[in-house]
Order: C-alpha cells, then structure tokens, then sequence
C-alpha cells in the first residue's frame, strides 16, 4: 500500500449504489470492498501504453501470489449452545427492506441483524473483525474479499451447510460464480447486473445489441439533439467492453491486458464516451436530467427510474458482437467461528436470504433476479435484466483481483488523460509534443 510520501491520491473503489468519492473516470464497475487504490493524479498513456504497462502490474502481482501461497489454517468450528445467527450487512435494498417490514420467523433460529453502516465505515468495521477474530455467523461483503477470506481459513465452504434442496435450486449462474477449487464458498447477495438503459423516446424500443448498432443510435441522437450539454452517452465500463472481445484481466493464470482484445475494448470504450469520463452515479443523473440519451449502469438503478417516471428500456449491454453483462458482485459468506451459531441454524437463514421474503415482487420488478430456480417472482423481472443475467459474467475468483482491479483503474485513467491531452492539444491549448 502506498504511503503519504507517495503523494498519491487515495481512492475508494465503489460497490453498487456507493457513493464515488471525487470520481473522475468510469470505473470498471463495481469496485471491490477492502481496497483502498492508488489512482491520484495519472501521466496521459495511450491505451497500448496503459494496458502495457497494467499487464506487467498484474503480472507481478500473480507472481508473488504464486511465491507466498501456503495452505489456510481453518478454525475449528464448535457451537454456542444457541440458535441465534449473527449477520452483519451494509446498504442493501433488497435485503435491509426485508429486514425491515418481514424479519424472519423460524423455530429453527433466531437472527441478530447488525447493520454496519454505510459502506465504507462498514468496510473498516469488517478490516478491524477480521484482525481481532471478532467475526459474525454470515455477512455481507465484497466478491473480492471471498477468495482472500477463504483461503485465509476465516469463512466455510457452503457445500456441507445449505440443504440438498437449496443446493439443487441454486441457479447455474449464481453456483458457477463462486464455486472456488470445487467448493461453493459464497452466494450472490442478489440479482442484480449491468444493463443498458435507453430513452425509449430517443432511441425507441429496440436498444442497440452490438457495437455497431450502438454507434449507430449514438450518431442518430447526437444529430438530433437540442440540449447544449447534449452527449452521445453517459457511462460505459470497459470491463464489459472486455469481455465482449473475448478477452480477460485474468486468463488462466496468467495476465491479459498486453492484448489486441482488450486494445479495442479500452479505445471504444473511451470512444464510446466521447472521450469524457462519468461515473455510474453521475451518469446516471444524466440520463434522469435527459442529457444523455444511453448509459451503462447497475439494475439497481430501475427503482430511480421508476420513481422518477421516466420513459426508458432496458437491455443487456451491447458488446462487441452481441450482449454481455457483469453481475453483482456482492456476496454472502460464512465465517469459520471457534463458538458460532449450529450450521443448521445458519442453513435456515440462507434459506430465508435467498428466499421469496428478499426476492419480492417488487424487487423482481426493481430489477434484482432471484437466484433461485423456483422464485415465484422471476417472472416480474424486466425482460431486459433478465436478458443481461444469462448473459452476463462475473470478475476472476482470484485472491489477487483486487489488486488487478486497481491497476485496471489505472491504465482507464491513464487513457482518458491521454484524450485529455489530445483534445487540448488539437485546441492550441497546451505546446505540441514534438
């Protein structure tokens, strides 16, 4: 980590409806808890030179992972004697309205919520726990953290904890992202994912489903619009442009930003934006103001546009050659207790978590997809999320993402003050490079 004889700009990489911190750039996406980055003040990089230069970065760092990986040492689990499950979780709509208006109610255990702030305070909160081993029963935290946490021996593998029943209803996508080394060691918190929203009376009713068909409806808007701030598009993150190429941060082990893949997604991406950086949430209240036409954003977001009346559609995100998505990347884990709640005590509340008293109505509607096969609410999912989650994907389940991800940032930011540095340029403004 850096120290303040750096002189770096510390940042705090967003979760899902997070607030951004004096964001300049696009995030990836959903950033990861527990990672504070580096990203202050960047020299112009052209994308090559950016991704270059990040590729050696997260090559480093899986090298070093490889140098110090040693086995976990679990903590033998043992019960308290009581049924009671401690859960601590963050801001959540879907999971703290519950909480709120139906609280569980089971013989087989009694639930202790602990809501732990805002998600920053509740970032250090967990920081501190996991040092002192002061740890609740199941909590809430960043995908990033599930590996680390996992291999460190502080959270359970859910295989020998959630009920045959549970296991079987467990949809492919939410079992495929976070089965670790054969175990599954963690659940979706929820449904939502990435999805592209469009004025329906700007754009019409079918949202663009590739590249090509996105830059043909950007055009058309940017033609036609009267507003002065008017822009082609809000946000649009780069790693779904990634994978959407076919490529990866991570592949196989080895780094994957050095690629012609990922040289395509960075300059759409920042092509995309008209060269101009917005956040998730900034864009967003772009898109609500009617300044831009198209932006990228969590499902999550269909509750504000609801709220706000708008005319819009949804779709998956439109990749290069067809639609691409990221998933949630909050999740739910068990942590390994020396004196904790009795796993059958703990089942039941997973029970309760992935169950119809979360994944409402409304929250089907509002865009969060239950991850359970059986939810009678799946079909009042907007058929544009539920689109993007079948397509969609989901970050590398690698201790090291979270480091990657920083260096990610990076090489986004590096390229955006690289359109900076053009764009002045061909203004007069700054001396010509000779």
């Amino acid at each position: 980590m850096p120290t303040k004889k750096d002189e770096l700009e510390l940042r705090i990489i967003k979760l899902p409806g997070r607030r951004v911190k004096q964001a300049r750039f696009p995030l990836v996406g959903i950033g990861a808890l527990f990672v504070i980055g580096c990203i202050g003040a960047v020299p112009p990089k052209s994308p090559k030179e950016a991704l270059h230069s990040a590729d050696l970065a997260v090559a480093k760092l899986l090298e070093n992972a490889r140098a110090s990986e040693a086995p976990p040492s679990r903590v033998d689990t043992q019960t308290n004697g009581s049924n009671v499950v401690t859960f601590w979780y963050m801001s959540h709509p879907a999971i703290g309205t519950a909480l709120e208006t139906t609280p569980p109610a089971s013989d087989t255990f009694a639930l202790k919520a602990l809501f732990i702030g805002e998600d920053d305070a509740a970032t250090q909160k967990l920081i501190v726990a996991v040092a002192a081993g002061d740890l609740p029963d199941v909590a809430l935290v960043d995908r990033s953290l599930v590996p680390m946490l996992f291999d460190a021996g502080r959270t359970r593998a859910l295989d020998a904890i959630l009920s045959a029943e549970l296991m079987r209803d467990l949809r492919d996508e939410a079992r495929a992202d976070y089965t670790y080394r054969g175990q599954l060691i963690g659940l979706p918190a929820d449904g939502y994912c990435s999805v592209l929203f469009c004025s329906r009376p700007l754009t019409g009713d079918a949202p663009p489903k590739n590249w090509v068909f996105f830059n043909a409806h950007s055009n058309a808007y940017q033609l036609t619009t009267t507003s002065k701030r008017g822009r082609k598009h809000g946000a649009y993150p780069f790693l779904e442009a990634l994978w959407s190429t076919g490529g990866d941060v991570v592949q196989s082990g080895t780094p994957g930003l050095a690629t012609p893949e990922a040289l395509r997604a960075l300059e759409f991406v920042t092509l995309a934006t008209g060269g101009t950086a917005r956040s998730e949430q900034v864009a967003f209240q772009d898109f609500l103001d009617g300044v831009c036409a198209m932006t990228v954003a969590s499902s999550r977001y269909i509750a504000r546009a609801n709220a706000a009346g708008l005319d819009y559609v949804v779709a998956p995100v439109p990749g290069e050659t067809g639609p691409i998505s990221r998933r949630s990347n909050v999740a739910v884990v068990v942590f390994a207790r020396e004196m904790g709640a009795p796993t059958a005590a703990i089942a039941a509340f997973l029970d309760w978590l992935t169950g119809s008293e979360v994944y409402t109505e409304t929250a089907a509607i509002n865009g969060n997809v239950p991850i359970r096969k059986s939810a009678a609410s799946v079909g009042l999912v907007p058929v544009g999320v539920a689109d993007a989650y079948q397509s969609g994907r989901n970050t590398p389940l690698i201790p090291q993402w979270a480091g990657a991800e920083i260096e990610v940032e990076r090489a986004i930011a590096e390229a955006y003050a690289f359109e900076d540095l053009v764009r002045a340029e061909s203004r007069g403004k700054v001396p010509q490079t000779p």
